[in-house]
């Protein structure tokens, strides 16, 4: 499953899209490895380069305020609308107009 979504995450990630990777069960480093393994060049799309960051790799839990039995959905909503604008403002290609 995760050849899938790393699949994904790249052919995102080389036509200029921002990707957020949440994990649920294994480490940032362990997901940044198997990236790296897979061939994204997580160096180069972590890293502001110029043309800002395009990729996050987060634990599942994180935009829940570390709570997922209470989520604060105010506040995952009001993250993801920031991690967008900040995608956006980059020059990061969205979906739709």
């Amino acid at each position: 499953m995760q050849n899938i979504q790393f699949a994904f995450v790249k052919s995102g990630l080389e036509n200029n899209w921002g990707a957020v990777y949440a994990t649920a069960t294994q480490s940032i480093a362990e997901i940044r490895f198997a990236m790296r393994k897979y061939g994204i060049d997580t160096n180069r799309f972590e890293e502001s380069d110029g043309g800002g960051i395009s990729l996050l790799i987060v634990k599942g839990e994180d935009p829940y305020n570390k709570d997922p039995e209470h989520p604060d959905l105010d506040n995952w909503k009001k993250t993801t609308k920031s991690i967008c604008d900040d995608f956006m403002a980059k020059g990061k290609k969205k979906e739709y107009e």
